[in-house]
């Protein structure tokens, strides 16, 4: 299944950008390869644990806390939460459809700890299909799998 997901995100790379230069509005077309970062970075999130300073009075899971208190936040443990997510171990990239991922709260996605927003995932597109267009996908370590490109 690995070994298709990357020929299927290289093959979208392909078709959407051809031989030229990806542009911006390209980016809106790579819906497979925006699919597979979102769910990489739920599955292996950057940070397992973040750190924010209440600026107000806040109620958060029903618990009300003062201005100034220190909140930590576990994406690790938000992102694998069977009550937000079906199959929360699974690596599985259609979750981010658009009729599925309607059902998942957005606070319950953070791919960005340092930003907090899932715009993180359209500002790496750029990169991914770059790294994918102008590299071989290293799959010698992965037993099983062809070489791709």
């Amino acid at each position: 299944a690995r070994g298709e997901r990357i020929d299927r995100a290289l093959r979208e790379v392909d078709e959407v950008v051809g031989s030229g230069e990806l542009a911006l509005a390209d980016v809106g077309r790579l819906t497979f390869t925006r699919r597979m970062i979102s769910e990489t970075l739920r599955t292996y999130a950057p940070a397992w644990l973040i750190s924010r300073r209440t600026n107000q009075a806040v109620t958060l899971g029903g618990v009300k806390l003062p201005a100034g208190v220190s909140v930590l936040i576990s994406p690790y443990a938000l992102h694998r939460d069977p009550t937000l997510y079906d199959e929360p171990d699974v690596f599985d990239p259609d979750r981010w459809l658009p009729e599925r991922a309607a059902h998942i709260p957005r606070p319950a996605f953070i791919p960005n700890p340092t930003c907090l927003t899932p715009n993180a995932v359209l500002a790496a597109s750029p990169a991914v299909s770059s790294i994918a267009r102008n590299s071989v996908v290293p799959t010698a370590c992965l037993p099983g799998f062809e070489s791709h490109r």
